[in-house]
């Protein structure tokens, strides 16, 4: 008796990797500089705001270490240069209840 023939999956053949021409490698990095352009300027006018409507803001409460020589007034110029500093003073004082001006190295202070 002759026996039964068992069919065998066609074997494929080893497939290349796959190859870029130098007109597909320039259209690759077309395509991510693009990608990147495009990210950058949804992501910029979101941080920097428009002139109509303001930047981005923190949701928390920003504070800052005291360092060794600071003091309310140097704090008060450092986080808001372009207001007068009296006011930022009275502020920083009301935020972090504050009776005097004395600062302590290592304290951290609560930004209006």
């Amino acid at each position: 008796m002759a026996r039964p023939r068992i069919a065998q999956p066609p074997q494929r053949a080893a497939q290349a990797p796959v190859r870029l021409t130098r007109r597909g490698r320039r259209v690759l990095a077309g395509l991510g500089v693009g990608a990147v352009v495009a990210v950058s300027a949804v992501v910029g006018s979101a941080v920097l705001g428009s002139a109509d409507e303001p930047a981005l803001e923190l949701a928390g409460r920003s504070s800052v270490v005291v360092h060794s020589g600071d003091t309310l007034w140097s704090i008060a110029q450092s986080i808001a240069p372009d207001v007068d500093p009296r006011a930022v003073v009275d502020a920083l004082q009301e935020v972090n209840g504050l009776t005097d001006a004395s600062l302590v190295p290592g304290q951290v202070l609560l930004l209006p």
